[in-house]
């Protein structure tokens, strides 16, 4: 895909009324802080930490990634 096309499905997702974009909660500094010392994540591996740590504060279970990293993270099923 060229940039254009890309950024285009990208803008359709995200107008979809179905999509629910998640963030940063008011208790974002507590999960992320759990998840990098439960999942051992150094370096690279926090921003799979911070990810893991949003699905988590919004109750997300599952994550579906060919990212084998996220096993770490015990409270999400890959």
């Amino acid at each position: 895909s060229t940039l254009h096309q890309a950024m285009g499905f990208v803008e359709s997702v995200l107008d979809s009324p179905s999509v629910r974009p998640l963030g940063f909660g008011k208790r974002h500094r507590d999960w992320m802080k759990s998840t990098i010392v439960a999942g051992d994540a150094r370096g690279n591996l926090a921003f799979d930490a911070e990810i893991a740590a949003v699905l988590m504060e919004h109750g997300v279970k599952k994550i579906l990634t060919n990212d084998g990293d996220f096993h770490r993270f015990k409270a999400l099923e890959v």
